[in-house]
């Protein structure tokens, strides 16, 4: 996290390793110079290439038949199928009835017919939702059901060794297949079990919350916690669909459908002007998470992570930009014992913080006579977020230790040896990579933002 030249002001900077097969990612903003001597070029956003996919007609979001609240889209990843050159790919259902849709499906019953099935889950959701589960794994050549507790506490070490036994003695093999039925956490762990059990079986996501149907179901991410910090264990699987059923969410408290609305709300700002704008222009609708209104939201959504997942699938490239809010906001869950805030109220906070960093860096730059940093927070987008979170009723924050979370920043997973690499907005539909920031500029802003916001 720091930077030993002095000014400390930041650089802009391209994911490392990059050479001439990633410049398609670099847009007119990033072959700027940054103020700081050595930068390199700076990514952007996704740039112009991944701009064009955003913008194309056949974006891959298809209506079936008979259903126009119901869509799919297909996530293909060049290069990532069993043989040299193949591709791999799999659909992503999304609407009310996608559960339904999803067990008519000849393909999905082709591929369960000589299953094993585990389905992870949690019991108060297995309780209120599992017979709409049932027709799906009744594909199954047989099926076995594994509860997890509520929330983060499933990601705990301790619960994935406990579902590696249960899979062992209820006779997994290698062709057997998870299906994670639940939230975030539910996902997080089933994938990682999935990725790691016999070196490796099938996954299907089957989210149940808002958060989780926007975001972490789609992707492949998987991970499990340590005390020292969020995700800190993981790998990537890609699943063999994703089926986001949005009758499901009418079950939820408004404070979780809040939360997993900052998912929308992060990717939006930095990579789809055209969904945040349909956003500010229905955020009464938004905000009552109708029926309606959660099937565009979520597709809208799906078809731009994926978009996303397509051209960087390992995060080394403009993957990178979805985790805008992420750092300050997995620290925050850290330091609060991951059970004092949501995560999409912890993204919401880091949100908040980036945009003050980002303002920081840029008074800096211009004071300096200009400079990359000059390049951020270049139109009102600050204002436009925050009006949009300031309606979400997020929390204060509970009393932090700011030299704790400092701590925590140092060791979040995604350093690297020069430090942290920060998400920054650079304005609407565009992001920065920013590293280069110096430890005492992040430490002054840790406790300004502590101090302002209730902690």
């Amino acid at each position: 996290m720091s930077d030993d030249r002095g000014a400390g002001a930041g650089r802009a900077v391209a994911d490392p390793g990059s050479g001439p097969a990633d410049r398609r990612f670099e847009g007119a903003e990033a072959r700027r110079r940054a103020h700081c001597s050595g930068a390199r070029r700076c990514p952007g956003r996704a740039g112009r290439w991944l701009r064009r996919r955003l913008r194309r007609e056949d974006r891959r979001l298809v209506s079936l038949a008979g259903a126009p609240d119901l869509h799919r889209i297909e996530v293909d990843i060049p290069g990532a199928g069993r043989g040299p050159g193949s591709s791999f790919g799999y659909p992503v259902l999304v609407g009310p009835g996608a559960l339904a849709a999803a067990a008519a499906d000849a393909a999905l019953a082709e591929l369960l017919s000589q299953r094993t099935v585990f389905v992870v889950t949690s019991r108060p959701l297995h309780e209120r939702h599992g017979a709409r589960l049932q027709p799906l794994v009744d594909l199954a050549r047989r099926h076995r059901v594994f509860e997890v507790p509520d929330g983060e506490a499933a990601k705990e070490p301790a619960e994935l060794v406990r579902l590696w036994e249960c899979m062992l003695a209820e006779g997994g093999k290698r062709d057997s297949l998870v299906i994670a039925f639940g939230g975030g956490s539910v996902g997080d762990l089933a994938g990682f079990a999935a990725a790691t059990f016999l070196r490796g079986i099938e996954l299907i996501q089957v989210p149940t919350t808002l958060l989780a149907q926007v975001d972490s179901s789609v992707g492949g991410k998987t991970g499990i916690d340590l005390p020292r910090g969020k995700n800190s264990v993981g790998a990537f699987l890609q699943p063999r669909a994703v089926i986001a059923d949005t009758s499901l969410l009418g079950t939820l408290p408004a404070a979780e459908l809040r939360s997993g609305l900052v998912e929308t709300i992060k990717m939006a700002a930095l990579l789809d002007r055209e969904l945040f704008e349909r956003i500010e222009r229905e955020y009464e609708a938004v905000l009552r998470f109708e029926p309606a209104t959660l099937a565009w939201l979520v597709a809208g959504s799906v078809e731009m992570k994926a978009a996303v997942v397509r051209a960087d699938p390992f995060e080394r490239a403009e993957r990178k930009l979805l985790n805008f809010g992420h750092t300050f906001g997995h620290a925050l869950e850290a330091a609060t014992g991951y059970s004092q805030l949501r995560h999409g109220e912890a993204v919401a906070h880091g949100i908040r913080f980036a945009l003050a960093l980002a303002a920081d860096l840029r008074s800096h730059a211009i004071e300096a006579g200009g400079g990359d940093g000059a390049g951020l927070l270049a139109d009102d987008l600050a204002p436009r977020l925050e009006a949009l979170l300031s309606r979400l009723e997020l929390p204060l924050l509970p009393p932090i230790d700011p030299l704790h979370l400092i701590g925590i920043l140092r060791g979040d997973k995604k350093a690297r040896e020069s430090g942290l690499t920060w998400v920054l907005p650079r304005r609407l539909g565009r992001g920065a990579l920013v590293d280069g920031v110096d430890e005492t500029r992040v430490e002054r802003l840790v406790r300004e933002y502590l101090a302002g916001n209730g902690a």
